[in-house]
């Protein structure tokens, strides 16, 4: 849970496993190449962004689930302007096409941003976007910043060895 609207997090080659919404909370938070793995059947993230912030940010980061899973989703909005962007990412589960779900409420497609960019695996780039605004192009990531001084992170947990810092 990533619990403070104020917060500002950064986890780095870390094992992240859980069920249903495992990730999830209002803070701005950057996962460095860290292994997600799901589970159960169900959803990776469920962002409560508050408007305005930079939400969830997975860089170079690696998206399983036990055998037997049927159906996943990258992510769905707790709240209207959830934010998850997942940049050069390997996707090696059985995500749903679509990738991202609008909690059954069609207003989260004007407020809520998911964004995929570079990324690969058994899902890969998904082809049909639900949620997403603007779209992630392939001009090397402009527009997609990861670098801790972005997200407004530094000094006090941003690594030395952190490429974009």
């Amino acid at each position: 849970f990533t619990g403070n609207p104020e917060g500002r997090e950064f986890f780095d080659n870390c094992w992240i496993e859980g069920t249903v919404d495992f990730i999830f909370g209002p803070a701005t938070v950057w996962f460095r190449q860290c292994h997600l793995h799901a589970l159960s059947d169900g959803y990776y993230t469920a962002a409560s962004t508050p408007e305005g912030r930079y939400g969830y940010i997975f860089d170079a980061c690696t998206f399983t689930a036990s055998e037997g899973i049927g159906k996943l989703w990258l992510g769905r909005p707790w709240r209207p302007y959830a934010q998850v962007i997942l940049k050069d990412c390997l996707i090696d589960a059985p995500v749903d096409p679509q990738g991202w779900n609008d909690w059954g409420d069609p207003a989260n497609h004007r407020t809520a941003r998911f964004w995929e960019y570079s990324c690969s695996g058994k899902k890969g780039d998904v082809v049909q976007k639900t949620l997403q605004r603007p779209r992630a192009q392939d001009n090397k990531g402009q527009g997609i910043h990861t670098s801790c001084r972005h997200m407004g992170i530094l000094p006090l947990t941003c690594p030395s060895f952190a490429n974009n810092c």
